[in-house]
């Protein structure tokens, strides 16, 4: 491992641990009694997987709650039930290990090609793949772009008022509930 992925790794952490302490401090959040780790959680937490946790392990045990002992201890022993480090893994490690595996093959294509191809004849697929990757980049940036106002019941939203409201920042949306599975998010 040379310097220089290590060097890589230690300035990422530094940025999102940085962004992370940046983001609790500025925050306003008091809905939910506004302390520090309610905080770290509503920003960092893995919401959507853990109300998909949720619901698997309540199937095989109705009365069973997240975030107690014995709870966490039983989903952790048992293979039918899904432990807190699910959406810890899908929210930040898969995604890193991903984007590396991406990295290289794009990195390993540009370098020797694909078969010995030329370019010339290689250029529909580079821009194809360069479609799908810039797609997925904008969801992961702006993940609102894809969100349809109709789902809380303003059926008569035009096109042209749905981009104003995608473009307004969130503070000046206000809340918009979504409902889902009995959760509430805004």
């Amino acid at each position: 491992v040379s310097t220089q992925s290590t060097g890589g790794v230690f300035i990422g952490a530094f940025v999102w641990i940085f962004g992370l302490v940046a983001a609790v401090l500025l925050s306003k959040n008091k809905s939910r009694g506004g302390g520090i780790m309610e905080k770290v959680w509503d920003i960092a937490g893995w919401h959507g997987p853990d109300v998909i946790r949720n619901v698997i392990n309540s199937e095989y045990c109705p009365d069973w709650l997240p975030n107690g002992r014995y709870a966490e201890i039983q989903a952790c022993i048992r293979v039918n039930y899904v432990s807190i480090t699910h959406g810890f893994l899908i929210k930040y490690i898969i995604p890193g290990i991903l984007l590396l595996l991406l990295g290289l093959e794009v990195n390993q294509d540009i370098r020797q090609g694909y078969n010995s191809y030329p370019m010339e004849m290689l250029i529909l697929g580079v821009i194809i793949v360069m479609t799908v990757i810039l797609t997925i980049l904008v969801v992961m940036i702006w993940p609102r772009i894809w969100y349809d106002p109709r789902m809380t019941g303003n059926e008569g939203t035009t096109f042209t008022e749905w981009l104003n409201w995608i473009a307004k920042p969130s503070v000046a949306r206000g809340k918009e509930n979504i409902n889902w599975q009995g959760s509430n998010y805004a």
